[in-house]
């Protein structure tokens, strides 16, 4: 039996490897459609977000990636790669979140402050009045 194994191993992990791509691409196409329809101006770019967050969302992605590809060959467990595949998503959706519609103006544009009750402010409502300017008559 031992040499029965032995000899079909290798077309048995290439179906293996083969079942699992296709699980992987499947879930990341899903993932990338969830955050296409959250999110339908502005996945390619990070343009105006923080530094710290869009190292949050490439930190995130290289390790699902990498993940991605062990489990792929059988090293880690389904359920590794659904986590960082989660962690990338949240990263993803936590960094697009910060280019919002400003609660105030109504302009798409990279928020500064969400309120404790959800409003989004950008950073030309955030800006003091100038000084000389005149206050309005009542």
């Amino acid at each position: 039996m031992r040499e029965t194994i032995r000899a079909v191993k290798p077309e048995v992990l290439v179906l293996l490897r083969g079942q699992r791509q296709e699980e992987v691409s499947r879930a990341w196409a899903a993932a990338y459609g969830r955050l296409e329809c959250q999110f339908s101006s502005g996945l390619e770019t990070s343009d105006g977000i923080a530094q710290p967050v869009v190292n949050a969302w490439n930190d995130a992605e290289t390790n699902a990636e990498h993940v991605s590809a062990e489990y792929v060959a059988g090293k880690v467990q389904r359920t590794d790669f659904e986590a960082a595949l989660a962690a990338w998503e949240g990263a993803v959706t936590k960094a697009m979140e910060c280019r919002a519609t400003c609660d105030d103006c109504g302009r798409r544009s990279v928020v500064l402050v969400t309120t404790d009750y959800g409003s989004k402010f950008c950073r030309a409502c955030l800006r003091p009045e100038p000084l000389n300017r005149k206050a309005p008559h009542a």
